[in-house]
């Protein structure tokens, strides 16, 4: 149950596991019939398009057969009419030829008149037409020689159903016209017969835009049937003619044929709308089209009929490799009458499927009796491997937490010089919030810090095992210690360098201090102890006779030598106190003034200062312990007397206000003044600003560290502002 349980766990884990560089785009699988039917499609596709190319080829010629039909109506029609002008002109010249030839009493004469008689349709019309004018501005020639010029016009009073034929004559003999009617039917009749015989709609217009004949009118708007501008503008760029189609749309676009008719100036239209012309077209094409149908018809069927048994086996052969997938369902065998049920090929594959089933089947067996003894391997591997990454994963736990616990940095350096490993601390000795893995160690160090001395050469850092003492570039009170240390045994070509970083900057300061304490002792005590020795020694020398002022003034001298060690003492134990929190204060409630005035008359008893004092009323009294903040007021007017400027008298101001909740006590001299990168740095213990003038002068350098710590254990403050060379302030701030 133990090694069952296991290999569950263990498909679930490794199922369960995420591959996110393996993907499969998804296929759609297609059907066999589909596939078929798409090879028959292409196959038939060709002829298909062949014949599609041909049918769109005889549209083709076929509107360019129509179009050149509608023209040629056209240009028939106006030919036929120039034809029938031109034989009615030369026959009435031979009839006016005739009668001026004969005798007007002959017989002739009465022959040609009957002849000419006949061109009109009475008497009375030739009379009244013999009287029209021959200036009369002529239309287009018809006929034209050296005598005569036959014309055409348009006359009211002859018949609309007559033509009027103006012959004027110009010779030696005479000068005047000649005119006959005509009939229409008779002018018209080959025209007519071309007309009936077109499926355009045929008018004939003078060049004023009048009609003079029509036929199939009714197949076009009454308006598409007079000449346009652009019928016009191409008649005068062609004398045979020309056709175009208008714009608009196939329901209002007119293809329109123009031709000129020479003898009389006038057009002949033949127009056709392109609805009628696509009617036409597709009447043409429906033998055509019914073929190119029944084509595909005849395409689809054969491809269904041949893929149907072939995909009767394909589904039977699907079926077999479903079911092998799902039930390991071995398929039978094919059998011989199966032969003739379907193409060979596939029977053929059929066959091997059976075989290469079997085949699966007796492997899977031998697999499933490999896979159930390698899975109990697995598990047991598995769960070997598990208890080593547990212990691992304990260990390494372990080694992290002790390293982030570590008040050290490490650091772990590759042989490229980049950093493998930095625990937390190593980040906050190197001023970086973000992971340190990966960066130049070599940069980073020497980005903050350099080394303290000059022993210690930058170029042989972590090249071998030292340790070298390190100062902050900005911060001098930051010192470190950096081992460094070569780390073996881990995977790779060669060994790592370990580097730890301590911090030092406490020891650093306490052997700092150390020192300044050494030497401001053996000054400080040198003095004194030597003058009191001196001065002891001529008390005690026989050889001297002093009388009692001059041992009066040896005694006071060494009791003011006594009072200053006395004073250096209690600064040291002061000092002391507040390092080890033994500070006491004891806190009433006194008056200001009386503080100041009394640490005015202990200073003057040493220096000659000159005191000004200013206390506002609201800030006379507060609570503090008197002789603690005496002692700050001494301190603060002794450093006035101390650096006064060379050669000139010491002055000291005192400022007292109430601000909000505190008292403000200002200690403001008019000495040498204090430089500002020095105003913070006043106040720590031991420091000294001139140490060539504070040896002459004289002082521990604690004096301003032990005011700061009075104040702040009052819950105050004190800060200095001064400007070289004029004055010094400093601001004390106490609860009020």
């Amino acid at each position: 149950m133990a090694d069952e349980k296991s290999s569950q766990e263990y498909k679930q884990e490794f199922s369960s596991i995420d591959y996110p560089l393996i993907s499969e785009e998804p296929v759609e699988p297609k059907s066999f019939r589909s596939v078929l039917t798409r090879a028959l499609g292409w196959t038939a596709f060709v002829p298909l398009f062949m014949l599609a190319l041909l049918q769109s080829q005889q549209l083709q010629r076929m509107v360019d057969v129509t179009n050149h039909q509608q023209l040629l109506t056209a240009q028939m029609i106006a030919e036929g009419f120039d034809s029938k002008i031109e034989q009615i002109s030369r026959l009435l010249i031979l009839s006016y030829s005739d009668l001026m030839a004969i005798d007007t009493q002959s017989d002739e004469e009465k022959e040609a008149r009957a002849h000419l008689l006949s061109l009109a349709p009475e008497i009375s019309d030739i009379k009244r037409l013999r009287q029209a004018d021959v200036n009369e501005p002529t239309v287009k020639p018809v006929f034209e020689n050296e005598v005569m010029q036959a014309v055409v016009k348009d006359i009211n009073p002859v018949a609309s159903d007559k033509w009027l034929l103006r012959l004027e004559v110009r010779s030696k003999v005479s000068e005047g016209a000649l005119l006959a009617t005509v009939n229409a039917s008779n002018l018209l009749k080959q025209s007519e017969i071309l007309a009936q015989s077109s499926p355009f709609a045929i008018r004939i217009l003078t060049d004023q835009n009048q009609r003079v004949y029509g036929q199939n009118e009714n197949l076009l708007e009454p308006s598409q049937l007079f000449l346009l501008q652009d019928d016009k503008e191409r008649l005068a760029t062609s004398e045979q003619g020309t056709l175009w189609r208008t714009d608009g749309t196939r329901n209002t676009a007119v293809i329109r044929a123009v031709v000129p008719i020479k003898s009389t100036g006038w057009t002949v239209l033949a127009a056709q709308s392109l609805t009628d012309r696509d009617r036409q077209l597709l009447q043409s094409l429906e033998t055509s089209g019914f073929l190119f149908i029944v084509a595909i018809a005849m395409t689809l069927l054969i491809g269904y009929f041949v893929s149907r048994p072939m995909k009767r086996k394909v589904e039977q052969l699907v079926d077999q490799v479903e079911n092998f997938a799902k039930n390991r369902t071995i398929p039978p065998p094919v059998e011989n009458g199966e032969q003739d049920s379907g193409p060979s090929e596939i029977l053929e594959l059929q066959k091997s499927f059976h075989n290469m089933a079997v085949t699966v089947s007796q492997t899977q067996k031998r697999l499933e009796h490999l896979n159930a003894y390698l899975e109990s391997e697995i598990n047991k591997r598995t769960e070997s491997l598990s208890k080593l990454f547990s212990e691992l994963d304990l260990e390494h736990q372990t080694l992290v937490a002790v390293f982030e616990s570590l008040t050290e940095g490490v650091v772990l350096v590759g042989q490229s010089g980049l950093i493998n490993y930095a625990n937390q601390k190593a980040q906050t000795f190197l001023y970086n919030n973000e992971s340190l893995v990966g960066k130049p160690a070599r940069e980073l160090i020497f980005e903050h810090y350099k080394p303290l001395t000059d022993r210690d050469d930058p170029e042989l850092f972590m090249k071998n095992p030292s340790i070298v003492r390190m100062v902050n570039i900005h911060d001098s009170e930051k010192v470190l210690d950096v081992v460094t240390f070569f780390v073996h045994n881990l995977p790779g070509r060669s060994d790592r360098i370990g580097l730890l970083f301590r911090d030092v900057s406490q020891s650093a300061q306490i052997s700092k201090l150390k020192d300044s304490l050494i030497g401001i002792v053996a000054h400080e005590l040198k003095t004194p102890i030597a003058t009191m020795r001196l001065q002891a020694e001529t008390l005690t020398r026989g050889s001297v006779v002093l009388d009692d002022a001059e041992k009066r003034e040896i005694l006071a001298d060494m009791v003011d030598e006594s009072k200053r060690l006395s004073s250096l003492i209690d600064d040291w134990l002061d000092i002391s106190r507040l390092q080890e929190g033994r500070f006491d204060l004891q806190l009433r409630v006194v008056q200001v003034a009386a503080l100041i005035d009394k640490a005015i008359k202990l200073t003057k008893q040493r220096y000659d200062v000159q005191f000004a004092k200013h206390i506002d009323a609201e800030a006379e009294c507060m609570r503090v312990d008197p002789d603690r903040i005496t002692q700050v007021l001494i301190n603060l007017f002794v450093n006035a007397g101390r650096y006064k400027k060379e050669g000139s008298q010491a002055r000291c101001e005192v400022f007292v206000r109430r601000v909000e909740q505190m008292v403000e006590i200002v200690v403001k001299d008019y000495g040498v003044g204090i430089e500002s990168d020095q105003l913070e740095k006043i106040f720590d213990r031991f420091y000294q600003i001139d140490m060539t003038s504070r040896r002459r002068i004289g002082g521990t350098g604690l004096g301003l560290a032990i005011c700061r710590a009075i104040c702040e254990a009052h819950g105050g403050s004190i800060r200095a502002e001064s400007i070289p060379g004029e004055w010094t302030e400093f601001i004390v701030r106490l609860p009020y």
